[in-house]
């Protein structure tokens, strides 16, 4: 459930808008001729990211993937929410070792068998950011902070 302290619906950044952030970083990044990013001018950043939701099922991120056919070069990281700040955070390099969808092909039977009778319903990737958050939260006050 998300957080009460603030509408995260709120504050989401269209898909079609990340998608244009992606692009954009893409293109500026390989015509700067960025380590490893001149290749990415061959390829395309495909429309269809991978959705990324924080534990209280917030959607957290959108991972452009930016490929030629079957060729990878990397991923575009963007943040769902402005209050991140700067929409593309991260830029991947190359092909990713993990995949996801062959995850939950390999273990859905796995889950079906150890909960029978149970409704597995259709998994998406979560990632553990608040944390942090909870750490600031918790932190002591010191001695200057208290005068």
């Amino acid at each position: 459930m998300p957080s009460g302290r603030y509408p995260e619906d709120q504050y989401l950044t269209p898909d079609a808008e990340l998608f244009e952030h992606a692009a954009l970083a893409v293109m500026r990044d390989a015509k700067a001729g960025l380590n490893g990013l001149p290749g990415w001018l061959k390829g395309r950043v495909l429309k269809t990211p991978v959705r990324i939701f924080d534990i209280n099922g917030t959607l957290l991120f959108l991972d452009y993937e930016v490929a030629k056919g079957r060729d990878t070069f990397g991923y575009v990281r963007t943040a769902a929410s402005q209050i991140v700040g700067s929409p593309v955070i991260a830029i991947e390099l190359g092909r990713r070792s993990w995949d996801f969808d062959a995850a939950v092909k390999r273990l859905t039977p796995r889950v079906k068998k150890a909960y029978p009778g149970a409704t597995v319903s259709k998994p998406s990737e979560v990632r553990r950011v608040a944390k942090m958050n909870c750490a600031i939260r918790r932190s002591r006050p010191t001695r200057n902070s208290r005068r």
